[in-house]
C-alpha cells in the first residue's frame, strides 16, 4: 500500500500541469453542465435567440480566458516594471514571444473546454440557426444538434493533433536531452519555491522588527496617522534599491536616521 501511494505521489508530480489542466477541464464541463440545467432557455424569437446563444457561447469562454491571463504570475512577472527596466536587463523578444505563446495557450484552456461543452450539448448551436428556436420536435432540430456535435468531436481532434505536433516539434528542436530538460525544470521549481519561503521569512522577520521598534518608542497620534495611509504604490521610477516597503518602514528608518 505505501509503495501504491509513494508511486502515485511521483507519477503526480511528473504529470502535475497535465492534471491541473485536467482538472481545469472538468471544472468547466460542471459548471457548463449546471449552467445548462439551471439558465438556459433559448427564446422564441429568432434574433434575440441568435444574439442569446452566440453570448452564452462567447461571453463566458472571453471570461475566462482573461481570467486565466490575470492569474497568471509568468505573465505579471514579465510586466512589472518593464517600461522602467534598463535597456540591457530588457527581456529579449525571443523570449518575450516564447512565454507570450505559452501564457496564450495555457489560457486558451478554459474557454477552449467550455466551447467544446457547449457544442458538445447541442442546444445552443440550433438555438442560433433554428427560424423557430422553440420548436425543438422538429426534425431541423436534430439536424442542428448533430451539426453541432459534430464540429465538438472535430475541434477535439483538430485540438489533440495540434498539440501533439507542438509537443513533438518543441522536444524535437530543444538542445536539450530529456533528462537534462527534466533537471533543469526541477531546479526551477525547487528555486522559485526557496526564493518565495526566504520572501516570506525575510518579510516577516522585517515586518516583526519594525512593529516592535514603532510599538516600543511611544509612538505619537501623527507617527499613527502616518501607517494608517493607504499603502504606497512602489511603482514610480528609482534607482534606489531599498526603498521603503511600506508607510511604517519609512517611519522607522526616518527615526533611525534622525537619531544619528
Amino acid at each position: 500500500m505505501a509503495n501504491l501511494i509513494t508511486e502515485f505521489t511521483e507519477l503526480a508530480k511528473e504529470y502535475q500541469v497535465a492534471l491541473i489542466n485536467l482538472l481545469k477541464i472538468g471544472t468547466v464541463f460542471s459548471g457548463e453542465a449546471i449552467f445548462n440545467e439551471v439558465f438556459f432557455e433559448c427564446p422564441c424569437n429568432q434574433k434575440e435567440a441568435k444574439m442569446y446563444a452566440i453570448m452564452l457561447i462567447l461571453g463566458p469562454a472571453v471570461a475566462m480566458f482573461f481570467i486565466a491571463l490575470l492569474i497568471n504570475k509568468m505573465s505579471f512577472r514579465m510586466a512589472y516594471g518593464y517600461c522602467n527596466r534598463s535597456v540591457e536587463l530588457q527581456t529579449d523578444y525571443k523570449t518575450c514571444c516564447y512565454y507570450f505563446v505559452a501564457i496564450i495557450i495555457k489560457a486558451l484552456i478554459g474557454p477552449a473546454a467550455w466551447i467544446f461543452g457547449t457544442l458538445l450539448d447541442g442546444r445552443y448551436y440550433p438555438c442560433i440557426r433554428l427560424e423557430h428556436p422553440c420548436n425543438k420536435t422538429n426534425n431541423e432540430f436534430k439536424e442542428y444538434r448533430g451539426h453541432s456535435q459534430f464540429l465538438a468531436i472535430a475541434m477535439l481532434c483538430v485540438a489533440v493533433v495540434v498539440i501533439y505536433f507542438v509537443l513533438m516539434c518543441r522536444a524535437c528542436c530543444c538542445g536539450y536531452s530529456y533528462s537534462y530538460r527534466r533537471l533543469m525544470e526541477l531546479y526551477h521549481e525547487a528555486e522559485e519555491a526557496v526564493f518565495e519561503d526566504k520572501l516570506n521569512e525575510t518579510a516577516k522577520a522585517k515586518a516583526e522588527t519594525n512593529v516592535n521598534l514603532f510599538l516600543d518608542e511611544h509612538p505619537t497620534k501623527r507617527d499613527w496617522e502616518v501607517i494608517a495611509k493607504a499603502p504606497p504604490l512602489n511603482c514610480t521610477l528609482s534607482e534606489a534599491a531599498n526603498e521603503p516597503l511600506s508607510h511604517l518602514d519609512n517611519l522607522i528608518k526616518n527615526k533611525t536616521q534622525a537619531c544619528q
